[in-house]
């Protein structure tokens, strides 16, 4: 006779957990475009990352990031570790927060 077996149901990726902590990362990676863009309005600040020297790269390096912190996050999931999948875009957004805290306290 055939037989039924119940398969495991893994946690949601999208729980309310994951979403406040991607939504965490992308508002300091957020708060380091704006402060960039208001710190580079000042004549003799410069952008210090080589890779950002246009607002389109920019763009693209935190985007990229954020996508980075996604799939990183799947991935630890997917393969059992729930707790660390949690953190990775809180950890993926820490030097952007770093960086909007140093460009805030630049003044003309």
């Amino acid at each position: 006779p055939a037989t039924i077996r119940h398969l495991q149901s893994k946690p949601k990726f999208f729980t309310r957990t994951r979403i406040i902590t991607l939504s965490a990362g992308a508002a300091m990676m957020a708060a380091d475009i704006i402060t960039t863009d208001q710190a580079l309005k000042i004549p003799a600040a410069h952008e210090a990352n080589p890779l950002g020297q246009s607002e389109s790269a920019r763009y693209a390096l935190k985007f990229i990031g954020l996508g980075a912190g996604m799939g990183i996050s799947y991935a630890l999931r997917r393969s059992g570790h729930y707790k660390a999948a949690q953190f990775v875009p809180i950890i993926i957004g820490i030097p952007s927060l770093g960086a909007a805290v140093h460009n805030a306290g630049i003044h003309k």
